[in-house]
């Protein structure tokens, strides 16, 4: 929710390069998810953190409908919150924390990706309105919620994932580390990077 390239009119070429290249396509908002970030560097509460995620995204979305108006939209947007109540998602969930608690390699990759995150956030002047120590978990939280989300998306055949920039490391590695304990829908899946080159 806090990435400028969303909000950017580059936006536009990888919407158009998904739409143009895919016969169904969906566009995954992290609107929900957002409420870890909050709580590190916003907000105390919860249910207050959740609400002002669950706004950006209904903003996010209405000013994406606006602003590229004047290509196909995705076939379905899908907001984070709704798809944490689909059938499968606990059992996904179950299946990334426990390759978090078993698998070295993976929870390593993990745990450097939501030091990374912390840190990055602070070098920009962002200050964490907690100790370190509970943003790193919060982090953690955000990361394990991310990939389980990933986990159910594959499950349910949406198994290409495309970010308009760089992917979570983890995700990139995932076909070079120890398999062991993760879910075979991640294994499975491709995660595609896009750039976007100015000539």
């Amino acid at each position: 929710m806090n990435n400028p390239l969303f909000k950017h009119p580059s936006f536009e070429l990888p919407l158009n390069w998904m739409v143009r290249n895919f016969n169904t396509t969906y566009l995954l908002v992290g609107d929900y998810l957002n409420r870890w970030n909050e709580l590190i560097f916003s907000e105390s509460d919860m249910s207050v953190a959740a609400e002002k995620s669950e706004q950006q995204g209904l903003d996010f979305c209405n000013t994406l409908v606006h602003q590229f108006e004047c290509i196909p939209p995705p076939s379905q947007i899908l907001l984070w919150k709704p798809l944490l109540h689909w059938p499968e998602f606990e059992t996904c969930a179950q299946e990334i924390n426990l390759a978090f608690k078993h698998n070295s390699e993976f929870r390593d990759s993990l745990n450097a990706s939501a030091e990374s995150f912390i840190q990055t956030q602070i070098n920009k002047g962002a200050t964490p309105i907690v100790g370190y120590q509970k943003a790193f978990e919060y982090s953690q939280m955000y990361l394990l919620e991310e990939l389980a989300v990933f986990s159910l998306l594959a499950k349910n055949t949406i198994n290409i994932q495309i970010y308009p920039g760089t992917q979570l490391p983890i995700l990139s590695q995932i076909s070079k580390i120890d398999p062991e304990h993760i879910p075979k829908s991640l294994l499975e899946s491709k995660f595609i990077e896009l750039r976007i080159k100015k000539k």
